[in-house]
């Protein structure tokens, strides 16, 4: 009996052993398929089992891998549908050359936009592409700890993955990217994320529009990696998501230095010798209030006009503000600051530019914290609050909003304008009776509109002279001037130091803007101080008893000067 027990528990051993063996062979012959896309299709859908290769000659199945080939795409700008519901995939991939199938060159790039229902992925999404940005618009969930890799090695400042649908789950994702501008950047911009893990960025640039982008998840940002928090005309936006912040930000080198921390959004369309232009946007207020730990001493970016910080702000070091393309201010009002930073308002350095040659096509967008001149020709542009424009040369349209400042010249100088919108501040300067070389002055070819404030100086220890005047705004042409400055009535006069101006809107050729100097103090006359300083002793003695006198004194002193020896 004992020997018929011990073979029919050594017969359950092998057989569980050889179950066990079976079911671990049976997991890995059950392994997912590398589903590659062709679109040899309809070119579109992941039903359509032509799209697909190497997928068992069918489609996707949970479990398997999904690679997408540029060279596959069929188009430049290319978008696909998952219309597999509940589908839930291993690992995704986006791979290839950056060599157009249909033609072009080398540089240019692809974008991928893959939509439809919501997809599972259990695995990392990479972008090994060196010219491809793909986008996932549908939701996605994530339980498991994945990686999302945006290009290592990128040549054409793409090459990033970009999620603009709603995200779920509560894994741990950890970011990477390149080091150059824009590449691999890994950014959140959906609405209605419930997700709860954590996101970790190890290097490239990490960006979150919203809370509503990312769930609850808290965020670590590392050595070589940036963080951007914010989007497009969202004016005032809160931002809930604890954050953690450590070493350099990314790229340092590259077009555009990047902040470790950039709030806010300018929306513009690129970078011109370090200044930004084709900007437009409003101005933006964020808010932080989630837990902002600082490890080391970072920089910080304000796109945003104002970003306020008013929750937890700990770790013992301190933002610091260099400028570099953002202007905006960092005012710290934290509820439990053990920073090394007090509560305050927080100022950028200013970044001063200046652009020379022959760019009319190229727009400007001055922001605030920049001081620019330009000393060639460039096209239409803006001076936003904070922003200064100088130089002696010549743009296009030209608005200068409220609390923006033009100076032409380099004290003093010219400035050649199209229209002309000044609602901002004109420095004026006066340092003789000549335009450009004397005094400043603003030439426009189009339409003058006038709001802004006028803020007179002068230059050099410059004196005027009644009865001289100054052209401030040569106007072309024979169209009024619009509006007036600020406390500034055609005629109105107004005094800078001693000196008594009158401001005219109808000057020199009938509509230019021009002062005149209606009162200087006289020059004092040297050649006789008495006249200046009288003396009734002087006046009655005159100067040649005066000199009797003295000669007198003289021979006194020497005398008793003698008797003393």
């Amino acid at each position: 009996m004992k020997i018929r027990r011990l073979l029919h528990i050594s017969t359950s051993l092998v057989v569980g052993v050889y179950s066990l063996m079976f079911v671990n062979l049976g997991t890995a012959f059950a392994a997912g398929n590398n589903c590659t896309w062709t679109g040899g299709g309809d070119g579109a859908t992941f039903s359509d089992s032509a799209n697909w290769s190497s997928c068992g000659s069918t489609v996707p199945q949970n479990g398997d891998s999904l690679v997408f080939p540029i060279s596959a795409l069929g188009t430049d700008y290319a978008t696909l549908n998952n219309d597999l519901s509940g589908l839930s995939v291993n690992n995704i991939t986006f791979s290839g050359a950056n060599t157009w199938p249909n033609g072009g060159s080398t540089g240019d790039f692809f974008g991928l936009n893959i939509g439809g229902d919501a997809l599972t992925i259990t695995g990392n999404i990479s972008n090994t592409t060196t010219s491809t940005d793909s986008t996932l618009t549908n939701p996605l969930r994530f339980d498991n700890s994945l990686t999302f890799a945006g290009n290592p090695t990128l040549a054409a400042g793409h090459g990033g993955l970009m999620f603009t649908g709603a995200i779920a789950g509560s894994g741990n994702i950890t970011t990477t990217g390149d080091d150059t501008l824009y590449g691999g950047s890994v950014s959140f911009s959906g609405t209605g994320s419930t997700f709860s893990g954590t996101i970790d960025a190890t290097s490239g640039v990490l960006s979150a529009a919203t809370s509503s982008s990312v769930g609850t998840a808290s965020l670590t940002v590392g050595d070589g990696a940036s963080l951007g928090v914010g989007g497009c005309a969202l004016g005032a936006a809160t931002f809930s998501n604890d954050i953690t912040l450590s070493g350099a930000s990314s790229y340092p080198s590259g077009l555009e230095p990047t902040a470790k921390l950039g709030v806010g959004s300018v929306c513009f369309g690129g970078m011109f010798n370090g200044v930004i232009y084709s900007a437009a946007t409003s101005d933006q207020a964020f808010t932080l209030t989630g837990h902002i730990t600082l490890s080391t001493d970072v920089t910080f970016g304000g796109k945003a006009t104002t970003t306020t910080l008013t929750g937890p702000f700990s770790g013992g070091h301190k933002f610091t503000l260099p400028g570099v393309t953002y202007g905006g201010k960092l005012v710290v009002d934290s509820s439990n600051n053990t920073s090394s930073m007090s509560n305050g308002t927080y100022n950028p350095a200013v970044v001063s530019k200046t652009l020379t040659g022959n760019h009319p096509d190229v727009n400007l967008y001055i922001g605030s914290a920049y001081a620019v001149s330009v000393d060639g020709v460039q096209g239409d542009t803006t001076v936003a609050s904070g922003g200064t424009l100088e130089g002696s040369g010549s743009v296009g349209a030209l608005t200068v909003n409220s609390g923006g400042t033009v100076a032409p010249g380099h004290s003093p100088g010219c400035l050649a304008s199209g229209n002309l919108t000044l609602n901002g501040s004109y420095a004026f300067q006066i340092g003789g009776t000549t335009a450009c070389s004397g005094y400043d002055q603003i030439n426009v070819t189009g339409t003058v509109s006038i709001s802004g404030a006028l803020n007179v100086s002068l230059y050099n220890n410059y004196a005027p002279k009644t009865g001289e005047s100054y052209t401030i705004i040569q106007n072309d042409g024979s169209d009024a001037v619009t509006g007036t400055f600020t406390g500034l009535a055609e005629g109105a006069t107004f005094k800078v130091g001693a000196d008594t101006f009158k401001i005219s809107y109808k000057g020199s050729t009938g509509n230019d803007v021009v002062l005149t100097v209606v009162s200087a103090p006289a020059a004092p006359d040297t050649s006789y101080v008495a006249r200046n300083f009288p003396n009734p002793i002087v006046e009655a003695l005159g100067i040649g008893a005066l000199g009797a006198i003295g000669a007198g004194l003289t021979v006194l002193w020497q005398n008793r000067k003698h008797k003393h020896q």
